[in-house]
């Protein structure tokens, strides 16, 4: 799996530089795994949650995936690591 490592995603992560191009929910609907694209169409994937009394909506958390070539292998990595998706 090819992959582009980076000690600091940070500077890829910022809002204006990425974009969500698939989101997936488990089974209760509290957690969920978005695949991201950067502005220099590298992937990765982070995790979110959201807690049922907060209305504010989703809240990153755990896993973060490195920079991948395609989202494809993003997927895979996310599968890898998150228990509940799989």
């Amino acid at each position: 799996m090819k992959h582009r490592k980076e000690t600091n995603l940070n500077k890829y992560m910022n809002r204006k530089n990425f974009k969500a191009v698939a989101s997936f929910e488990d089974s209760t609907g509290l957690k969920c795994v978005d695949l991201i694209q950067t502005e220099e169409n590298f992937f990765t994937f982070k995790t979110f949650r959201k807690d049922p009394e907060d209305p504010n909506g989703w809240f990153p958390y755990g896993y973060e995936g490195q920079l991948y070539s395609t989202k494809e292998e993003a997927l895979e990595a996310a599968k890898k690591v998150i228990e509940w998706f799989s």
